[in-house]
């Protein structure tokens, strides 16, 4: 299943339980997989439509998440 299959790799729900490198580099893998395009994957973005990002939505949680690994980095 695709969702057990993402909460194995990251799970946001527990990304607080981990060291603050450890959480500034999953945030890191998601800003990248959204700058490359590979986030959301194809075959969801297939069976949701809505899932499709805009160029507008893309620049909003690239941002996000470069501003919350700043953050947590800042934390070490």
């Amino acid at each position: 299943d695709d969702i057990e299959n993402g909460k194995a790799k990251l799970n946001l729900s527990e990304i607080g339980s981990l060291s603050p490198r450890r959480q500034a580099s999953k945030l890191q893998q998601i800003e990248n997989a959204i700058e490359d395009g590979i986030m959301p994957l194809g075959i969801y973005q297939l069976m949701h439509p809505s899932a499709r990002l805009t160029d507008q939505e893309r620049r909003v949680l690239i941002e996000w998440f470069g501003k919350t690994r700043e953050a947590v980095s800042s934390q070490r």
